[in-house]
């Protein structure tokens, strides 16, 4: 769907540029400060709170939400595993079979580090075209990311 333009309430922003900023301040910040990184996702929540003007604002503030969220769960997710892969390795060294279970373990836990790299690298270039439709006034859907985007917006109705 493709906006006019028009101002935002955040600051009195053109929307295109406050659409723009959720999704390049996070990215800044962490790479400003690391430290900082592993709270840049309030930025958008921030915006699609205070967001009382612009849908198109509060749509993007949503949808940046939702790339937080989706890279919440894959660090969860890849947390347990690592932790796994550790208790894992440990025990089967213990174990008379550990040499076998150990390569087979790594072998694993290799897939599936390279998967999460991928998916990663998936969300950063989803973010860029996120941004780059919205400074252009359109929103944009992801397939996965619809679904997260559209329950966040039904949480402020």
């Amino acid at each position: 769907m493709k906006y006019g333009p028009h101002k935002s309430s955040l600051f009195d922003l053109d929307a295109n540029i406050a659409a723009l900023l959720v999704y390049l301040l996070p990215w800044l910040i962490g790479i400003v400060s690391n430290s900082l990184c592993t709270i840049t996702w309030v930025i958008p929540l921030i915006a699609f709170i205070m967001e009382k003007k612009s849908g198109f604002v509060s749509f993007h503030a949503a949808n940046s939400l939702a790339f937080y969220v989706i890279e919440a769960i894959l660090y969860i997710i890849s947390t347990v595993l690592g932790l796994t892969a550790v208790i894992t390795t440990l025990i089967s060294n213990i174990a008379i079979i550990g040499t076998i279970t150990v390569g087979i373990t790594s072998i694993l836990f290799l897939f599936i580090g390279l998967a999460f790299a991928v998916i990663n690298i998936l969300l950063f270039v989803g973010k860029i075209i996120g941004a780059i439709k919205a400074y252009d006034y359109q929103e944009v859907h992801f397939p996965v990311l619809d679904k997260i985007t559209l329950f966040i917006i039904n949480l402020k109705r």
